[in-house]
């Protein structure tokens, strides 16, 4: 399922991306009033949130360089028991 989330967000990523850049960064807007103002492209805000869902997912996934590093961490060296050890287990 997460996978398939990433995907999804990855598809409204990119039609989001070809909509902001068909139609500009900033859009005119006519409030209440009658008034026309420029704003940013309210899709601006979707696809930040589509950024954010799918490099939670990355992360997850182990996609990111910083995931990748911690997968890697180099396991303990396990030393040789000594008699106390198998006495009495690593208690100390």
């Amino acid at each position: 399922n997460a996978l398939a989330t990433y995907c999804d967000a990855y598809s409204d990523y990119v039609q989001c991306t070809k909509i902001i850049q068909e139609e500009g960064l900033v859009v005119e807007h006519t409030n209440k009033a009658g008034e026309t103002n420029s704003v940013p492209h309210p899709l601006l805000t979707k696809k930040k949130q589509l950024h954010d869902q799918m490099r939670s997912l990355a992360i997850e996934f182990g996609l990111t360089p910083s995931a990748r590093a911690g997968l890697a961490k180099p396991k303990k060296e396990q030393k040789p028991q000594t008699s106390f050890d198998k006495a009495f287990g690593d208690s100390v």
